[in-house]
């Protein structure tokens, strides 16, 4: 079963993180700002973990996943699906090894032979980046869909007035609001 708390969350990270980053980036005075180049996975999805832990609906829960998530990346260069199903599983339930081994396993054909899916190390790695992070620089990587990597072209960029702060803020739903 999802409880709210779990919905509240999903609304963050995808609406809070995702959708109105997008939004802003296409609202910017530069044009490219809303193209995603290079390797974009950490900082996108950071900025969503991120809003989740601005708004309080981060856990323990939710950081082990992520951490979950790392580990079986690299787990999964080495390891077969069955393998790797099984290596997860030292670390949570059955059924929740099984789905994440599946879900970084997704578009590879052959069971058998190692490989999977790196995007989710991003959640976990970009975040722990953001943290370290000034709120202004924070603030800037809001509004273009660039890497954090690109951070020092973002700020030079908002300095000439091309880049500005997100025109467009989260704002979030509680468990009241919700209900109406």
């Amino acid at each position: 079963a999802v409880s709210e708390r779990d919905l509240l969350r999903l609304v963050a990270h995808e609406v809070g993180g995702h959708v109105l980053r997008w939004t802003n980036a296409r609202r910017q005075r530069e044009p490219l700002a809303g193209f995603g180049f290079g390797h974009t996975v950490a900082t996108e999805e950071g900025l969503a973990a991120l809003r989740e832990e601005e708004q309080g609906l981060s856990s323990p829960h939710t950081l082990h996943t992520y951490a979950l998530r790392v580990y079986g990346v690299i787990a999964a260069q080495e390891l077969d699906l069955v393998g790797l199903t099984f290596a997860l599983s030292e670390y949570t339930d059955p059924d929740s090894a099984a789905e994440l081994a599946l879900r970084l396993r997704r578009g590879i054909a052959d069971s058998q032979r190692p490989g999977g899916v790196t995007k989710d190390h991003g959640y976990l790695s970009g975040l722990l980046e953001l943290r370290t992070m000034a709120s202004q620089d924070i603030a800037l990587l809001r509004g273009v869909k660039w890497s954090m990597t690109h951070l020092d072209l973002v700020r030079r960029l908002a300095e000439q007035g091309r880049l500005a702060p997100p025109s467009l803020e989260y704002i979030p739903m509680d468990a009241d609001s919700s209900r109406q």
